[in-house]
């Protein structure tokens, strides 16, 4: 049998299975008296990873609770939505999995690194489970250590939306890097700049959110180029109504091991951070780390607890063994230039006090260093220009970041 016919069959086999796909979001009705359901969004590629979150929710669920649990997908193939669906067969736990494609796709937004439109689409909560009273929205790369339906019990009196604050970004407004607290001040235009919320756990009020927002939050984040997406417009739009949940519900794991950017954390977050550690809630293994860092080195016990439990375990560990070893040129380059759009585009001097500090202690020197350059660039042309302009940079960057440094801690 040719390629041709062999391709010919599988794509009609996925057409004639694909119909029965749940394309129906416009009323999709609680499935239990009470109505509360848990929110997931995913890709077809990363099924496999979400698999690892539902395991771990279907593990640590009350027989006394019930949970209604909503994939949201706009690719997922009738074979791996098949097996989400049935990866569970207990009476008080339902899966459903919705195809929003006909919702999200006259949307463009605004992604970068290991982001992907798929992260906005928690954003259709208030309006495509309207018919429930709260949802809680979880990341696929997080992984459940406690029953998560004791979130629903959180008072939202007054809010529409629980979330635990970021630990990494409140980390870099403590002095990891300056450039986020700006950003939060005169970009976002936060009040409190350091009341930023980690949304990968977030509580939705539909109650409340249909009372007091009236504006469509997909159209709002797609006319938006913000650096932490959708998290930030939903930081922005509900800054006065978002209610604290305890870091035990949102632990996020070092995405730079050994590195742990919650060192910096003001010290009474790095407490209840360390003490989460322990015994989290719920663990958020955030930047990409399931994919792109094969051996999982922070808190990997977790995942390869579900892993192994996983239908999708084969798979997961072919990928990591591809990534762990590079077949080819481009796909080093491609971590390469995901690491220095982070690191170098968002936060330039990210994790460097020690050279930050030196820089403050030797002005003088690095003036002239950027005056130097300066000149340079501007009698050079072609690479040579462009080797010196980006030294200038460097050099600009280093200064005004270290100046940031010292007014922050005022001793430096």
């Amino acid at each position: 049998m040719s390629d041709v016919i062999v391709q010919k069959t599988v794509k009609e086999f996925y057409d004639i299975m694909n119909e029965s796909v749940n394309t129906n979001i416009d009323n999709i009705i609680p499935l239990f008296k009470k109505k509360n359901a848990i929110c997931i969004s995913t890709s077809d590629f990363y099924t496999k990873y979400a698999s690892l979150l539902l395991l771990s929710i279907i593990d640590n669920a009350s027989i006394k609770n019930e949970y209604d649990i909503i994939v949201l997908t706009t690719d997922m193939s009738f074979e791996n939505e098949h097996i989400i669906k049935n990866l569970t067969d207990k009476k008080n736990i339902k899966i459903r999995v919705y195809n929003i494609s006909e919702k999200v796709n006259s949307y463009k937004f605004y992604t970068w690194a290991h982001f992907t439109p798929n992260t906005y689409y928690r954003l259709s909560i208030p309006e495509l489970l309207s018919n429930y009273d709260k949802v809680l929205y979880l990341d696929s790369d997080t992984i459940a250590n406690d029953d998560v339906y004791k979130i629903f019990t959180t008072d939202m009196k007054g809010f529409c939306i629980a979330a635990a604050k970021d630990t990494h970004v409140l980390s870099y407004c403590n002095g990891l890097s300056l450039q986020q607290l700006e950003y939060n001040k005169n970009e976002l235009k936060l009040k409190n700049p350091t009341n930023y919320y980690q949304m990968g756990v977030s509580l939705f009020d539909i109650k409340n959110i249909k009372k007091t927002y009236h504006k469509n939050l997909l159209e709002t984040a797609s006319k938006v180029k913000y650096r932490w997406l959708d998290q930030d417009v939903l930081n922005v739009e509900f800054q006065s109504k978002i209610k604290e949940l305890p870091v035990y519900w949102n632990m996020m794991i070092a995405n730079k091991p050994p590195f742990c950017d919650e060192y910096y954390l003001p010290d009474e977050y790095r407490k209840q951070y360390y003490k989460a550690r322990l015994n989290p809630g719920i663990l958020h293994y955030c930047g990409g780390v399931y994919y792109r860092y094969p051996f999982l080195p922070d808190m990997g016990h977790y995942f390869w607890k579900y892993a192994l439990k996983s239908p999708f375990f084969e798979e997961i560990i072919t990928q990591m063994m591809v990534l762990k070893m590079p077949q080819n040129d481009s796909q080093h380059k491609e971590l390469e230039v995901l690491r220095h759009e982070f690191e170098y585009s968002h936060f330039p001097n990210i994790n460097n006090q020690f050279k930050l500090t030196y820089v403050m202690n030797h002005l003088l020197k690095f003036r002239l260093k950027k005056l130097y350059y300066k000149c340079c660039k501007m009698f050079s042309f072609g690479n040579t220009y462009k080797k010196y302009s980006d030294k200038y940079k460097s050099a600009k960057q280093l200064i005004n970041d270290a100046k940031k440094l010292r007014r922050f801690y005022g001793h430096i």
